[in-house]
């Protein structure tokens, strides 16, 4: 492997760890936020604002735990 190829994937994988950083960042926000508006299972239900924000949430911890 030549230099440039092992710059370039020095550079992916900083762009992965980016991204992997604003995710957890996301996820941590989203919890807070699924926390304070307490949804029930009618809030679910009916589809929500709520019920987005925690379908949000499930597709970031998705995301970061690679499924």
């Amino acid at each position: 492997m030549n230099d440039d190829a092992k710059e370039e994937l020095r550079d992916a994988y900083a762009e992965i760890e980016r991204l992997r950083e604003a995710l957890k960042r996301a996820e941590e926000g989203l919890n807070e936020a699924v926390y304070m508006l307490d949804p029930d299972d009618r809030d679910i239900e009916k589809r929500a604002g709520v019920f987005r924000v925690v379908i949000s949430l499930l597709s970031v911890r998705d995301a970061l735990e690679g499924k």
